[in-house]
């Protein structure tokens, strides 16, 4: 084929287009050289370069036409619109579900440091303590593709972070040596999301450490939409150094999406909501149940 129609044959409308302009303008520049060598005025010259190019440019258009039509391509006239080959833009990207920081429900744990506040603090004063699995990984990244197989763990395109969509204990932190922590714990738990949780984690090379098995009566707590617009305040409450933010709230759903639109940016300062499904609250970690 001529080289000249292959240049004309790219895969999207748009790039054969202005290829053939390209190639229009150098015929043009072309034409108009050789009349002015002829000793034609200027303005002869731009007419006739012009004359020139026209039916140049009208016979690329057509070979576009016969030579580059496909099932993928495709040219319509109605209402001057063009619509061409599909290629991925960034619209496409934001079809697709996105997650983002706020849509984290759970506390991450990402150093050793919340780890032992956990373990030391938060746990041991705990009644009835949440199952977990705890597992030991040679590399960080190991450890963070093991959480991202859980159809619970994502990675917020926002920020990066691992974030959870359960009230939830998660996340990986390096311990001593070159070794990782990675953890899922919470009374949400299922045994079914449990034995996900083992299966992952062996899976990307991990060694159990601890575990405690959830009880096959927790089940899998439905999707529900809540309004933050439910939630009333009740009372601020400061001990010493701990100041205490109350809130009530009618459902479990609603005081979700009061604590994710909050945000504690300092220590010792807590925000609580109170349901009939249980009490939550948020710290500088994240979200809790109480």
């Amino acid at each position: 084929m001529n080289s000249v129609v292959k240049l004309l044959l790219y895969k999207r409308y748009e790039d054969r287009i202005s290829k053939l302009k390209i190639l229009s303008l150098t015929w043009f520049v072309i034409f108009f050289y050789v009349f002015s060598e002829l000793n034609y005025s200027v303005l002869a010259g731009l007419f006739g370069g012009l004359m020139m190019t026209v039916p140049f440019y009208s016979a690329g258009l057509i070979l576009d036409i016969l030579f580059s039509y496909d099932e993928n391509t495709q040219v319509k006239t109605k209402n001057d619109e063009v619509k061409t080959e599909s290629v991925k833009t960034i619209d496409d990207d934001y079809s697709a579900e996105t997650y983002r920081e706020k849509d984290n429900v759970g506390t991450r744990q990402d150093s050793l440091e919340k780890a032992n506040a956990y373990w030391l603090g938060t746990r041991l004063q705990m009644k009835e303590k949440p199952p977990f699995s705890l597992y030991v990984f040679k590399s960080a990244s190991d450890a963070e593709n093991a959480l991202l197989e859980l159809p619970f763990i994502h990675k917020a395109d926002d920020t990066g972070n691992l974030i959870c969509d359960k009230v939830m204990e998660f996340g990986y932190y390096k311990v001593e040596g070159d070794e990782y922590e990675a953890i899922i714990s919470g009374f949400d738990f299922t045994l079914d999301e449990f034995n996900q949780v083992e299966e992952s984690f062996k899976k990307h090379n991990g060694v159990l450490k601890n575990n405690l098995e959830p009880s096959s009566d927790v089940k899998q707590t439905k999707s529900v939409e809540g309004n933050k617009d439910n939630v009333k305040f009740r009372e601020t409450i400061t001990k010493n150094q701990y100041t205490y933010e109350c809130y009530d709230a009618k459902s479990k759903a609603d005081a979700m999406e009061f604590l994710k639109d909050r945000k504690v940016s300092e220590g010792l300062y807590y925000v609580c909501v109170y349901t009939p499904e249980g009490d939550f609250g948020r710290d500088i970690n994240g979200i809790y149940e109480m």
